[in-house]
């Protein structure tokens, strides 16, 4: 485990023993998730949520299970994450057969 030493506000100058504060081992994993929600705006209420990391498999994860409490295509809106492309696109995307015309 990493060792990180924390510093007081006005303290730059002093060394750690001076300033009272003490070494500690921090776990890096620690505030390192991340809790993705979905919202009904009308009304306000949570429809699902997902505690997870903000990697493709846990977009896919999130948006299935919305995909499945829901009837129609939602509206998004988002950090811009590059996952929800990607994941939105094969949940809600259908091939779609254009008749001639003419």
């Amino acid at each position: 485990k990493k060792k990180q030493s924390y510093e007081t506000p006005g303290d730059e100058d002093n060394s750690d023993e001076e300033s009272g504060v003490e070494e500690t081992e921090r776990d890096e994993t620690i505030g390192r998730k991340w809790i993705w929600t979905a919202m009904d705006v009308p009304t306000r209420l949570l429809i699902c949520f997902h505690v997870g990391n903000r990697e493709l498999e846990d977009a896919g994860k999130h948006l299935v299970d919305l995909s499945e409490r829901l009837v129609g295509i939602p509206m998004f809106t988002s950090d811009e994450l590059v996952h929800y492309e990607s994941v939105l696109k094969s949940i809600y995307s259908r091939k779609v057969e254009v008749l001639p015309t003419g």
